[in-house]
Formats: C-alpha cells, structure tokens, sequence
C-alpha cells in the first residue's frame, strides 16, 4: 500500500505547474527569449497568465511575414494574412500594455508602410518605456518625437533604410553605439541651416553604410570615448547650385579604428592621434578616366592619409585609390614610420596598380607584412625587364608576403610586384601566393619565381 501511495503521490507531484510557481523574474526572463507573438499568446493559458507577458523586455514587430520574396520580379509582395489592421492592432496592444515595464530592446521591421502619426506613437511608446536598444527598419518617411533625439536611455540605435529629417543639434547622453544604414537624412526647414552637431558623452561606435545627406555643409561628431568609426558609400547632395561639399569634423580622442570612403564631396578631419587601424576605399564613377576628379581625389586621400601618417599601424587600401594616389601632385604624403601591415585589396575592376603600389610601398620603410588580394587586366605583366633594385633600407623590414589571385589574374610570374618585392626584400621570410583557378600550375610558378633576382638568401616560397 505504502508502495502505491508513493506513486500516485509523484504522478500528483509530476502534475504540478511548477513553472508558475518560478519567481516573476524568472518567468520575464524565459518570456522574453520568446518572439513576442509567442510570448503573447501566453495570455490564453489561464487568468493567471493573461498579463505575465507584460513584463517581457524584449519586443520585436516584424510584419515580413505579410510578405513573400518573388526571386522572378526581385521583390517582396504582400500576402493575404495576417491583415495589415490586424498587425496594427497588435502592436497597438502589445506597446499599450508593456508602457509600465522597462523594455531594454525594441526591434521595429517593416516592409509596409504606415501612418506617419501611428509610427510616431509606436517610436514614442518604446521612448516612455526607458527602451535602451533601438531597431527600426522601414523604408519610408519616419517621424521622430521631438524628445527623441535627446533621450536619456537609449545605449543602442539602429537605423535603417529611412527617411528622416533632423534637427541642427542631437545629444543623446547614453548613447554607446550608433549604426545607421541606407538613411537619408534631411535639414529640418524650419531651420534653415546647413550645420550638424551630434554630441555622443559616451558613444564607442560610429557606423554608417550607404548613407545620403542633404544640404550639408558641415558634420561635426563630438565623442570623446568614440574608439571606432566608420562611414562608406555615403553622398553628400545639394539642391541649391552652391558648391557641394561638406566638411565632416570626428572629436573622439580615443579613436583607434577608422573606416571611410575618400569622396570627392567630403572632407574628413580627424582630432584624435590615436588612430592605429584604418581602412580606405575610393568612392567615385569607375573607371577613374576624368583627370580633374582623380586629381581631387587624390588631394582629399592625401589629406586623410596625412592626418594618420604619424601612428598608424595597419592600413587597408583599395587599388582604386592606391592607383589615385599614384597621381598625387598639389598634397605630397608623408613618410608612415610606425606602418607594419598592408593590405591592398581589389575593388570593383581589374586594374594595373604593380607601379602605384610600388610608389606607395616607398613610403612605408618599416612594413613587416604585405598583403594583396584580388585581380590584375592583362596589361598587369607590362614590360618586366630591368626590375629595379631600390637603395639604401627599403623595405628592409618587410617579412612576410601574401599574393591572393582571383581567377582571372595573370600568371604570378609575370607580374612585376612579384619580382620587385623579392628582388628588394633582405629580410624577407615568407612569400605565399594562393592561386584559386590555378593550383595545377603550381610548381611551375615557384620554379619561375625561384629563378628571379631574390634579395633575401633565407626566403620560403610557396604556391598554392
């Protein structure tokens, strides 16, 4: 008897709710792993569950399930449900009854477009909830509350394919990390200025892609603790017929790793010398057949490249530009005396930079590795008689080579980088050449390389 009574006693006891007895923070830690349509649905369980999911932090509305992706017309098309009404009521509900909980993370993903005042009152909803990480993704007008751009508690934002106008001053005081991508910002008219200041006490990251400005004279980022910053693809467009460019000012006096596109439109200055990591790409019409604009190019390269000569420490550069630079005239470069690592990369086109990467390599007299990857034209090989033997220590520092080759490079024996480089190297270690198309030629490259005028008696050559 004893025997059965402890059973029925454990089945009563495996039959318990034991999740509703966890405690309240619990149980909003395990709703919030839950995409919030699920979380929600938690309310039919019992009266007790009806407005647990209240408490969740987390909320994501993502009305791409409306949708589906036509692969033959390249583009999303609505489906029949759920309804947009009923989409809207729900995120009318969920934001109505979450106003006295703090969300920590809110992600707005819309492929629809709404009313302009809904939206607001979404964005103003997330706001009053002290939300700290911000993702809106919409690709229309967005209408931001005017208390937005000084918010308090956001410590991430996110932005993406919007259309938002801005006011002459942002500060928003929390702020660690801002990512913006694909948004064209615009003056607010009522304005009437052509100055933006954000002012960021505490931000680390600066991140914009493919970004448009309109009538923008002047971009000021004050961010004393700012360590990364980031701006590619970005256009700078006026409607007036002044003159176009735009002045952009980064005050960070931490700031260790930059990324940006050289445009013919925007000058960049930077405060900080602490800088150690860049990366540079040309951004522009290709190809580069207009002298005037190569000419302006390279003045606006020189002059980022100058502001960094004096402790950088990692360089990436496109061909594109290191080929602009070749022409360099009015902005002559600096000596980069603490540059250790190159890495040359291929843009969108094939193009003979063998002679402006050699003219750039002469200003780096300390570089240890050297890195080139994507793709020469056929007039790559040029004529290669008489490789020139550079003097006094160039490139005495220089150990370790990398030659990626796409698959329509020309022959790595043939390239006249090839053999300058281990023609001038004396202390060179490694020279690697990684061929995707053709490995079958292998040895029959390192043989016609092991044949060249090499400066280094101690070097490795591989072909791969």
């Amino acid at each position: 008897m004893d025997k059965k009574r402890s059973r029925s006693t454990e089945l009563l006891d495996s039959k318990k709710d034991r999740i509703s007895e966890l405690p309240e923070s619990v149980l909003s830690h395990i709703l919030s792993r839950l995409p919030t349509e699920d979380a929600v649905r938690t309310s039919v369980l019992s009266r007790k569950w009806e407005y647990k999911w209240t408490s969740i932090h987390n909320l994501t509305f993502d009305d791409r399930k409306r949708f589906c992706y036509s692969p033959r017309r390249r583009k999303w098309k609505r489906t029949k449900q759920p309804k947009k009404t009923d989409f809207m009521n729900f995120v009318d509900r969920v934001l109505a009854l979450s106003k006295n909980s703090s969300i920590k993370e809110c992600h707005l993903l819309f492929l629809d477009v709404y009313d302009p005042f809904r939206m607001k009152t979404w964005i103003t909803a997330a706001l009053s909830s002290n939300v700290q990480r911000l993702l809106i993704s919409y690709a229309a007008d967005l209408v931001f509350p005017r208390w937005f751009f000084t918010s308090d508690s956001l410590m991430k934002l996110e932005l993406k394919f919007c259309k938002i106008k801005i006011p002459m001053n942002i500060s928003l005081s929390n702020l660690r990390i801002l990512d913006i991508h694909d948004v064209e910002f615009q003056n607010d008219e009522s304005l009437q200025s052509s100055h933006l200041v954000f002012t960021f006490p505490v931000l680390e990251e600066f991140l914009s892609s493919g970004c448009k400005w309109w009538n923008m004279k002047l971009l000021k980022i004050n961010a004393p603790r700012l360590a990364r910053f980031e701006m590619t693809d970005s256009s700078f467009e006026c409607v007036n017929d002044g003159p176009n460019d735009c002045k952009i000012e980064v005050c960070g006096g931490n700031l260790a790793k930059l990324k940006c596109s050289v445009h013919k439109f925007a000058n960049f200055f930077f405060s900080s010398a602490t800088i150690v990591d860049a990366s540079l790409h040309y951004s522009g019409p290709y190809p580069i057949d207009d002298l005037k604009l190569r000419m302006e190019t390279s003045f606006r390269a020189c002059m980022i490249l100058r502001q960094l000569s004096a402790f950088i420490r990692s360089l990436e550069l496109s061909t594109d530009l290191v080929q602009v630079l070749y022409h360099r005239i009015a902005c002559p470069l600096r000596f980069f005396y603490k540059l250790t690592h190159l890495k040359v990369y291929s843009a969108r086109m094939a193009i003979d930079c063998d002679a402006a990467l050699i003219d750039f390599l002469k200003m780096a007299p300390a570089l240890e590795s050297l890195l080139f990857t994507g793709q020469y034209s056929s007039k790559a090989a040029g004529n290669n008689d008489g490789i020139e033997l550079m003097p006094g220590n160039f490139l005495c520092c220089l150990k370790v080579v990398k030659l990626e080759y796409s698959s329509y490079s020309i022959r790595p024996m043939e390239s006249r980088l090839a053999k300058f480089l281990l023609r001038n190297a004396a202390e060179l270690k490694e020279f690697l050449i990684y061929q995707q198309h053709m490995r079958h030629e292998a040895d029959q490259v390192k043989n016609q390389l092991l044949k060249c005028s090499r400066g280094s008696s101690h070097v490795f050559i591989l072909c791969i």
